[in-house]
């Protein structure tokens, strides 16, 4: 098995469409109270101002905002600092639609909105550009229910950062992890398209207002399993299952954020299988991937070395579960210890020499004699 490249879509397109840093409508009232608990091209983003809302003569009452049959967004409160004073915020959806950051030893609130937020999703406080404070993540949706923005409220600056590419009509998934070793987190989105396919999943750097898109025509979803180190090399990497319309996994795909590379694993007998875990089986930097598949009568577990791209793939004539992963012989890397059901045999994988020999059980390292 070797690993695959796989293209990444250009966004050129973005440097007009998708982004903009604008100046976010936001109130200062100290009065005031917020009740408890109610990739081959980067973007950049443009910093263009527009004209928002003012909420202190944006009054409609709150009825105006609610549409026939519309279910309002779940309730979502977080704790974070969020403006570099020292001073811890609360952070709420207020009124559907506005992101309230309220002061909680001053009772001073700043409320957030634009006009193209029909309703708005509170998704992390989190540091996503390495400034001090914590910006705040937020899924706004128009009124059509289509995706508005992957937005990013900088509290110590005042200010809105955008982010929506074209053919960008809806998210599936949100992560925020470090991918690069550099401070602020990166936000990893899975976008749809109007008609719901898998449009990409997109990267998004706002320490630097970029965008990457990663996709392939073959991907009918995709799922983000861990964001660890596996090569082990300075950043994480984004380690994520691209299945078929069948369901079928077509590969075990590593995205390397930091060199801007993509690295695909697939074998055909995977089709029936997934990511079981990560564990240092050869006792090397980087974790390794663990797949286990079924396929026809038998099955079998493959461990992918992401740090010299190669693997090893062990096979058993019927099904299997993994019981435990282990140091049993005190030398670096876990063992693997599968029970084979049927027979009541048990099977420990070492894979660092890349064998394997039945034992009496996953508790102790008897042998039993023989080769699996």
């Amino acid at each position: 098995m070797q690993p695959l490249g796989l293209p990444i879509r250009s966004v050129a397109w973005c440097m007009v469409l998708c982004l903009s840093f604008i100046q976010a409508a936001c109130t200062q009232d100290p009065q005031s109270s917020l009740e408890s608990p109610a990739v081959t091209a980067i973007s950049s983003a443009s910093t263009n101002d527009a004209t928002l809302p003012n909420p202190r003569t944006d009054t409609n009452d709150l009825t105006d905002l609610l549409v026939a049959n519309q279910t309002p967004p779940a309730f979502s409160l977080f704790i974070g600092e969020t403006n570099d004073d020292g001073l811890q915020e609360e952070i709420s959806i207020c009124e559907f639609n506005k992101i309230c950051v309220t002061t909680l030893d001053t009772r001073d609130k700043r409320v957030y909105q634009h006009s193209a937020w029909h309703n708005v999703e509170l998704i992390a406080v989190q540091d996503t550009d390495g400034e001090p404070g914590s910006e705040i993540v937020v899924l706004a949706h128009t009124h059509e229910g289509l995706l508005a923005c992957v937005c990013v409220v900088h509290d110590k600056t005042t200010s809105i950062a955008f982010y929506r590419g074209l053919g960008w009509s809806s998210v599936d998934g949100t992560t925020l992890a470090n991918t690069d070793a550099i401070d602020g987190d990166e936000i990893l989105v899975q976008v749809k398209t109007e008609e719901g396919t898998l449009r990409c999943l997109c990267l998004i750097r706002d320490r630097d207002r970029t965008v990457r898109e990663y996709a392939d025509q073959s991907w009918a979803t995709i799922q983000i399993k861990e964001v660890i180190d596996t090569d082990g090399a300075l950043g994480k990497e984004v380690i994520f299952e691209s299945r078929d319309a069948n369901d079928q996994l077509i590969c075990v795909c590593i995205l390397r954020d930091r060199e801007n590379e993509l690295t695909t694993y697939s074998d055909s007998r995977w089709r029936m299988g997934e990511i079981h875990l990560f564990a240092d089986t050869d006792g090397q930097p980087g974790l390794e991937i663990v797949v286990a598949f079924r396929n026809g009568t038998g099955s079998g577990i493959t461990i992918i070395h992401d740090v010299s791209q190669t693997s090893k793939t062990y096979l058993f004539e019927e099904e299997h579960t993994i019981q435990q992963v282990r140091n049993y012989d005190r030398f670096s890397g876990d063992e693997i210890c599968v029970l084979l059901p049927s027979r009541e045999k048990f099977v420990l994988i070492t894979d660092r020499e890349e064998v394997e020999e039945a034992i009496d059980s996953c508790g102790d390292i008897g042998k039993s004699g023989g080769r699996a």
